[in-house]
């Protein structure tokens, strides 16, 4: 297999390429490996969204303008780069996930330049579905992955609901119970009293789903009521949800990849400006041009 020598200016493009691949693998895997369902976790995943559709810009363009056998080349080295964060993965799923990457970045190129041969023009806003593609992609890979990282982690140790998330819905409840005490007419009563009877009145509600809780002492505070239940919670509802443990890596992935699907409509508004902002900077430093061409196009006439 011969190439032709690509030019300096490509080379540039396609080494920019590579390196964006590179940083957005590098920064899912920082990601998912941290990953919490918060509001602060969600905020930290914005530069992984940023880093695809720099990729996805970066691939149009290197798509656009070389040639088929140094395209797969490139998207090759792409998709190998792309697995690297995901070492935890058995090797057999590795690679499928190097095949369905190929696979799915040669299609991407394949509609980036059916899409230029499409339009006499050049718009970002005519990338729009190829965009919606890339990201959709991504969800595929990423649900994958999930799901073999879960059912990794879940095989290595014993399943647990983080406190960080037990515990506030636990305080909610204390709350409300706690806010129900305090509208009582005798205002004299120590809040280590109201504490206690606050614990009685949730641990006998739970008793009575089936939740039976071991509780040493008594707490001083809401607070510390709080803080108590949500430790002797834990134990319990793990026992609960260990039968269906085996369903958990589903859920994960489905859960991901749902709340994912739900950003599709805003993939191209954000998806294309980001393509413009890249195309229009390799413009301007001189690296990309726009010529204008002659060629034959289909129009309807008479027989």
């Amino acid at each position: 297999m011969e190439f032709e020598r690509p030019s300096p200016k490509l080379l540039i493009i396609g080494f920019g390429f590579l390196v964006s691949t590179l940083a957005f693998a590098l920064a899912l895997g920082r990601t998912l490996s941290s990953l919490t369902l918060s509001k602060e976790a969600l905020l930290g995943a914005l530069p992984v969204l940023l880093l695809l559709f720099l990729t996805a810009s970066l691939m149009i363009i290197f798509a656009l303008l070389t040639e088929r056998k140094v395209l797969a080349l490139g998207i090759l080295v792409a998709t190998i780069l792309l697995v690297l964060p995901f070492a935890f993965l058995p090797l057999l799923w590795r690679l499928i996930v190097v095949v369905v990457s190929f696979l799915g970045f040669l299609l991407f190129a394949s509609q980036a330049r059916g899409t230029h041969e499409a339009y006499t023009g050049f718009s970002a806003s005519y990338y729009r579905g190829a965009m919606r593609n890339f990201f959709l992609l991504f969800v595929f890979i990423l649900g994958i992955v999930l799901f073999f990282s879960t059912s990794q982690a879940l095989e290595r140790q014993k399943f647990e609901i983080p406190e960080e998330t037990l515990k506030p819905v636990v305080g909610q409840f204390v709350g409300i119970i706690e806010g129900m005490m305090r509208q009582q007419p005798d205002k004299s009563v120590p809040e280590s009293e109201l504490a206690l009877a606050a614990e009685d009145v949730l641990t006998d509600l739970l008793g009575q789903v089936g939740l039976k809780l071991k509780l040493k002492g008594e707490p001083k505070s809401f607070a510390q009521v709080t803080t108590r239940i949500t430790k002797a919670l834990k134990p319990e509802l793990a026992e609960i949800i260990a039968p269906f443990k085996i369903y958990i890596p589903f859920l994960i992935a489905g859960m991901a990849v749902l709340t994912l699907f739900s950003f599709i409509p805003f993939v191209g508004l954000v998806g294309a400006p980001i393509f413009f902002i890249v195309y229009r900077f390799l413009i301007l430093v001189r690296v990309l041009k726009f010529e204008e061409v002659e060629r034959t196009v289909k129009r309807l006439a008479l027989a």
